[in-house]
């Protein structure tokens, strides 16, 4: 028994396992794995979050961020400063153990408590096509950076501010390019989900099912679905907006692109095979919880009024 007790009591241990985790400063216990740290950006990634006086909403980028911010700006609906304090909230709300003191944040910790008058909408993505655009606009703007550097475009007098879409798919060289982007974020992150193509529903998955949010007053909007249009979402709340939220001629979208994206990536897959291991890897856990929100809260789902 005292040999055991010195085996497992291994206080230097866990000072080099808190050095190892980017050097954070927890109250990590070797012996019982017990740590007072939030759930990391990598671990469980930061969306964004913004209120209006009848409701609270969650998304993500490539995930209805560009229409909704829009729309939340241009008719001033936001009751929430934006000024940092989110993530901590939203880290907080995703902690193992109970927090004392959470974050104020417009009605956000109401909301994760049951209490708050306001509904919750969570807009989320199938992955596959969420992965998709988030990877084309990443692999574009890598393009454009790299342009950048030497000088091409400019010389051109292209305005890079306003051009969100110089690359082609006709680019002869699109194969090398994607696959070069799918290494390099393989190479530094480790996952394919990164960036505008980082995916949620893992970190969706886990708020909503730790926390006492009334499900009677959350809406679920899956922007892949026939019923979630985000202008029928708006239009209900605010009715006499309907003209302002339909006004643009719908939302941006790379999905015209998906089926040559898609056979792009194929002919990718097919002469490295570790390529289509990363992907899978990336998307299927993913997508694991997409359905486990899909049939947990089935119930949730936001279907429009008719």
């Amino acid at each position: 028994m005292s040999e055991r007790n010195k085996i497992i009591t291994t206080v230097q241990n866990s000072t080099l396992f808190k050095k190892i985790i980017l050097g954070l400063d927890v109250n990590y216990d070797s012996e019982t794995g017990y740590s007072n740290e939030f759930a990391r950006g990598r671990l469980i990634p930061s969306p964004e979050y913004q209120e209006t006086e009848k409701f609270g909403i969650i998304f993500n980028q490539k995930g209805g961020s560009g229409w909704i911010s829009k729309k939340m700006r241009d008719n001033n609906l936001s009751a929430v400063d934006n000024n940092g304090r989110f993530e901590k909230a939203w880290r907080e709300s995703l902690s193992p153990h109970p927090v004392k003191n959470p974050t104020e944040y417009g009605e956000w910790t109401n909301i994760m408590n049951g209490t708050s008058e306001k509904d919750f909408i969570l807009v989320t993505r199938n992955p596959m096509y969420k992965w998709l655009s988030g990877m084309w606009e990443e692999v574009n703007s890598s393009y454009v950076n790299n342009m950048v550097t030497r000088g091409d475009l400019l010389l051109k007098g292209v305005n890079l501010h306003q051009q969100k879409n110089l690359l082609s798919m006709d680019e002869p060289i699109i194969k090398d390019i994607i696959h070069k982007w799918l290494v390099g974020t393989w190479d530094r992150w480790g996952t394919l989900s990164a960036a505008h193509a980082k995916l949620y529903n893992e970190a969706y998955y886990n708020l909503i099912s730790s926390n006492k949010i009334d499900k009677k007053k959350l809406k679920i909007v899956n922007i892949d679905s026939l019923d979630g249009d985000l202008v029928n979402v708006f239009t209900e709340y605010f009715p006499q907006l309907e003209n302002k939220f339909s006004d643009d001629g719908g939302f941006s979208s790379h999905r015209p692109k998906h089926e040559k994206l898609l056979n792009i990536i194929w002919e990718i897959c097919r002469r490295d095979t570790r390529i289509q291991e990363h992907i899978s890897d990336s998307i299927l856990r993913d997508l694991y919880y997409f359905n486990k929100i899909l049939h947990d809260f089935k119930e949730q789902f936001y279907k429009p009024k008719k």
